[in-house]
């Protein structure tokens, strides 16, 4: 029996516990290669993936660029409003045909000059023979639907919609209006974990005593965490915050209205994450994303971003000490405690002389998350 068959047997005996007697993952899962390619193929090849806000490009032309594990991608808002995904990918010589951000009403090729409408057809090959016919020619284009605001993409062509799979999740996350919010900072770094580290870190809240006894703790003490019922798509718990943290008003010119607030909702943060890799926690009046991809068994690519129900002119310089983005330097702080946290943990899997352990209540969550896994590496997506 291999390596990859024996550990798929063992994450197998994991996905199988009740979520009341978990067990962590055995630790050669994040280490083994062969796993690694395994769940590109299974998982980030086929799977839905967060590449960002929609925000990001709210004008007919505007656009960016990105990656899908191997695969550039350019993303771009249609004339009808609509955001489609093309390979970037020319379908002449495979040259890039865009690069960065911007706005454009079409996409020139710089290798040889074919140029594309920004719906992905081909208008102009410079010089080719009359025989030639641009129409049956254009950009190939990949799956890609908009959920509370994010943009998620899928290569698989046949892999089922997003949304019906997080319907219940989104009737509990409606009051907060994820979709209205408008994207604050977003960045890239490349962490030294494996992934399911990393996906695992922000699904569970049993450590925030130890790994973040200054800076989430005071505003969310652990005995307000109430764990949830997980699905095959996702898994959030609900976390009330201190009753000492009172809402910052919001600034009347920046400030956008959400008229399904109550106060409840407002003392109310819902953390966890989208199977298999978009994490983030949100409560009234922020959220806070991550979406990984693995660069390598002990490397992730981490793009991450925060939105909040604020209009800011996104060509001018963040007001940093605006007293409603006082959250900003929380988040940092945060990042940082848990970046140390899984680096350091990605030293001990590899190590050796690791083990797995019965897992916390407040760890039930990683339960859910090795159920999914096993679906997917073992070709069970009933």
């Amino acid at each position: 029996m291999s390596d990859v068959a024996v550990l798929l047997r063992k994450l197998g005996e994991v996905a199988a516990r009740p979520a009341d007697d978990g067990l962590s993952l055995p630790p050669d899962l994040y280490t083994n290669s062969a796993v690694l390619e395994a769940e590109r193929a299974a998982i980030f090849r086929r799977d839905w993936l967060c590449v960002g806000r929609a925000d990001k490009i709210s004008q007919a032309g505007d656009y960016f660029t990105t990656q899908v594990d191997t695969v550039p991608l350019l993303l771009v808002r249609q004339d009808d409003g609509g955001i489609r995904a093309f390979a970037n990918v020319c379908q002449h010589r495979l040259a890039a045909v865009a690069e960065g951000c911007g706005n454009a009403s079409s996409f020139s090729c710089p290798y040889h000059g074919w140029t594309y409408d920004i719906d992905g057809r081909l208008v102009t090959a410079p010089r080719m023979p009359r025989t030639f016919d641009p129409r049956a020619r254009r950009l190939a284009e990949s799956r890609c639907e908009v959920w509370n605001g994010f943009i998620y993409i899928s290569l698989d062509p046949s892999a089922p919609a997003l949304a019906p799979q997080l319907s219940e999740l989104a009737k509990v996350l409606a009051p907060y209006r994820m979709g209205d919010m408008r994207t604050v900072t977003e960045g890239r770094e490349v962490w030294n974990t494996n992934w399911k580290i990393l996906t695992e870190n922000f699904l569970e809240a049993y450590h925030l005593n130890a790994t973040h006894s200054t800076t989430l703790l005071p505003i969310a003490p652990s005995r307000n965490v109430r764990m949830t019922e997980g699905s095959a798509a996702y898994h959030f718990y609900e976390h009330r915050l201190a009753d000492t943290v009172t809402p910052v008003p919001f600034d009347p010119i920046h400030g956008i209205v959400n008229p399904d607030l109550t106060d409840d909702v407002r003392q109310t943060a819902w953390v966890g994450g989208v199977f298999p890799s978009h994490v983030f926690s949100v409560v009234w009046d922020w959220v806070f994303w991550l979406s990984l991809q693995p660069q390598g068994t002990d490397q992730v690519i981490v793009e991450h971003g925060v939105a909040a129900p604020l209009r800011f002119d996104r060509h001018a310089p963040l007001l940093y000490d605006h007293p409603n983005l006082y959250f900003l330097p929380l988040i940092t702080r945060v990042n940082a405690e848990d970046r140390a946290r899984v680096e350091a943990v990605q030293v001990g899997a590899r190590s050796g002389w690791g083990r797995q352990s019965a897992l916390h209540p407040h760890e039930a969550t990683l339960s859910t998350f090795a159920r999914y896994l096993y679906r997917r590496l073992s070709g069970d997506n009933e």
